[in-house]
């Protein structure tokens, strides 16, 4: 009998969500797991696009072996039918990021499984905000099986294609709940973790004003870390922000290299914008931040969160369970409190807060990993 045969799409510099498959077929070697790698595309917007030297670079970083999914002198794709896949997982669930009919999920379906994991728990109501851009994707269609982090997500995919949504667990923060990760978060701050406070900081990438909270909070966080030695502060920046801002004309370029050329003079202020930002996020001691599915993964700490709402976003049932146990600060006065507060331990949401994480994964407590329990499910519907 031949070995299942896996293969994962990469088309952004990050694998979290394939890093302990990955392991677990080093482990075991009872399947056989292969990254091919391709550029990713981003059709009619002017970010969000990365050259195959940029997937290599990240690669090469991790130490992960990879096939080139595309010749770059030729201009032409590879066709993973020659490699015989039993399931393609493909990075993300949008056929045109992926620039060739041959990484389409209506092609690849015909020789292999198209099987996806879900990026991060969805906060808001799709129904309001995003219900067409799920319906009309043929990749839904198209796909065998999408993973995602619990039974309120699978409804909500049941909802809009049943029987594609198996819960799983949340396979993004795998390597972190269940392998230990790096366990070295100091590397990724600024200051010695005794006696100083670590704050990240994630506003909404969109970065307009009804949207995402990041100029109404940015002045003040860079004055807060420049008059408080004790607090260890980290900026989680989403990729496409910086073009986001001169897009829309919401900073002049001038402004935008004197802002950053003011974060990196302060020794206790620091931009995390790399694939690993989650070893980042989990070391830290507080969390503030926009809607965002990273919001959810640093629920899984236990550790208190702040909650900066916008006028846009409408949350889910799910969300709304999350924000339940976050503080929702609303100006500069109350965040200055809060943040007083939280470092000194008053946090009088901390309990419920922390009965509540076994609610975003599944399998958070159990006796196998995520990656195992998907290689079994997997085994037992192949």
């Amino acid at each position: 009998m031949n070995k299942l045969s896996i293969i994962a799409v990469i088309q952004y510099p990050i694998t979290n969500l394939f890093d302990t498959l990955y392991l677990e077929y080093k482990k075991t070697s009872l399947f056989d797991f292969k990254f091919v790698i391709i550029p990713s595309k981003q059709p009619g917007l002017s970010v969000g696009e990365f050259k195959l030297k940029e997937i290599i670079n990240y690669m090469n970083k991790k130490g992960y072996p990879y096939l080139k999914g595309y010749d770059e002198i030729s201009k032409s794709y590879f066709d993973l039918k020659k490699l015989k896949p039993d399931i393609v997982f493909l990075q993300t669930p949008y056929d045109l990021q992926r620039g060739s009919f041959k990484y389409s999920s209506g092609y690849i379906k015909n020789f292999a499984k198209v099987a996806n994991i879900s990026y991060g728990a969805i906060m808001i109501d799709l129904k309001i905000m995003y219900e067409n851009l799920y319906k009309e994707n043929p990749f839904l269609k198209n796909c065998w099986k999408i993973f995602v982090e619990n039974d309120e997500m699978k409804k909500i995919f049941d909802g809009i294609i049943p029987n594609k949504a198996v819960s799983i667990g949340y396979m993004k923060c795998d390597y972190l709940l269940n392998y230990k990760g790096d366990a070295n978060y100091d590397k990724y701050w600024s200051l010695p973790i005794k006696d100083n406070f670590r704050i990240i900081w994630k506003p909404r990438w969109i970065a307009e004003s009804k949207s995402s909270n990041l100029f109404k909070y940015l002045y003040y966080f860079i004055y807060l870390v420049e008059n408080n030695s004790k607090i260890d502060f980290v900026w989680y920046m989403h990729p496409f922000i910086k073009s986001q801002i001169i897009i829309n004309k919401l900073m002049s370029k001038t402004e935008l290299i004197k802002i950053f050329k003011k974060i990196k003079s302060l020794k206790n202020f620091r931009i995390e914008e790399s694939g690993d930002f989650l070893n980042c996020v989990f070391g830290a001691d507080l969390y503030i931040g926009d809607v965002s599915s990273t919001l959810i993964e640093f629920a899984l700490t236990g550790k208190p969160i702040i909650y900066t709402p916008t006028t846009e976003e409408k949350l889910n049932y799910f969300g709304k369970k999350i924000i339940k146990n976050s503080y929702i600060i609303k100006d500069t006065i109350e965040m200055t409190k809060k943040i007083n507060e939280l470092s000194k331990k008053i946090d009088p949401l901390k309990k419920s807060r922390q009965r509540n994480v076994k609610n975003i994964s599944k399998n958070i407590s159990g006796n196998k990993s995520i990656a195992e329990v998907m290689i079994e499910y997997i085994n037992n519907h192949n």
